[in-house]
């Protein structure tokens, strides 16, 4: 029997007591999204047409926490060369799967975007 990877957010439950952005979380986020935040998609939206009055030519476009990367192809195929495209995230899983996405859909759609997907480390720190 062939095992098929869940992508439906629906009985998800986290492993452990602690949230993680795990394997099984990453594969199912986009639809968590969609189901747990009210109007995502106009969010998503409004957040685009705010941040393209922003843009100049030949700055950073960068996208914290960018998750599996679905803030970032509006902009780039908006902008295409002319910008750098960053996407930053601190779980392996989701920049995992950013990278691989980034692989297959620049070959496809944004051959010469230059598209940087960066893990980072954060600290706990308190105020000096």
């Amino acid at each position: 029997m062939t095992q098929v990877a869940q992508t439906t957010s629906l009985g998800h439950l986290p492993h452990g007591e602690r949230w993680n952005f795990d394997d099984s979380v990453t594969r199912v986020f986009d639809d968590m999204m969609l189901r747990s935040i009210p109007l995502h998609d106009v969010m998503r939206r409004a957040v685009f047409e705010l941040g393209v009055e922003f843009v100049q030519p030949h700055s950073d476009i960068v996208d914290l926490g960018c998750a599996r990367g679905e803030a970032l192809p509006g902009f780039i195929t908006t902008f295409g060369a002319a910008n750098r495209y960053v996407g930053v995230d601190v779980s392996a899983p989701m920049l995992e799967a950013v990278r691989e996405r980034f692989d297959t859909d620049r070959a496809r759609y944004w051959p010469r975007s230059p598209i940087w997907i960066c893990g980072v480390t954060i600290r706990r720190c308190a105020p000096a």
